[in-house]
């Protein structure tokens, strides 16, 4: 496991590399709002990500085909933080809203480098055991 940037990296899966969002209102979805996000397991081998989940045949998306498609779609985080990610196709939406048994379409999102991004994190020294995150709200481009 190496330490990136925003996160994780084995192989080439990265931690926060994808995101999946409600297409209706282009707002993410984490667990807290839909539980059932944790089943799903993902793995990505010759740039080919593979979704599984219990009782659900599993799904590859192609992620050179993701990078040629360029379906550029900005989302909102928290706080309504904006973040842009390439849009990994209609199967893959259909296939999460299924999984997560969502009635209105969903989407699965790619972060890329050089896309606009206000996510926002700053280390720096506190009280607090030394070292810990200090938020500055930053926009810049990944």
């Amino acid at each position: 496991m190496e330490c990136r940037e925003i996160g994780g990296m084995k192989d080439e899966l990265k931690d926060r590399q994808f995101c999946v969002y409600r297409k209706s209102t282009n707002k993410f979805m984490d667990d807290r709002q839909c539980p059932r996000l944790v089943m799903i397991h993902c793995d990505i081998k010759d740039g080919v990500l593979t979704l599984t989940a219990p009782e659900h045949e599993p799904i590859e998306v192609h992620l050179q085909k993701v990078l040629d498609a360029n379906q550029i779609v900005i989302i909102k985080m928290y706080d309504d933080l904006k973040n842009a990610g390439l849009d990994c196709g209609q199967e893959v939406g259909d296939w999460l809203s299924k999984v997560l048994n969502e009635d209105g379409p969903l989407g699965l999102l790619q972060y890329k480098a050089g896309l606009y991004s206000e996510r926002w994190s700053h280390r720096g020294y506190r009280w607090f055991f030394g070292i810990a995150p200090i938020k500055e709200k930053v926009s810049r481009i990944l």
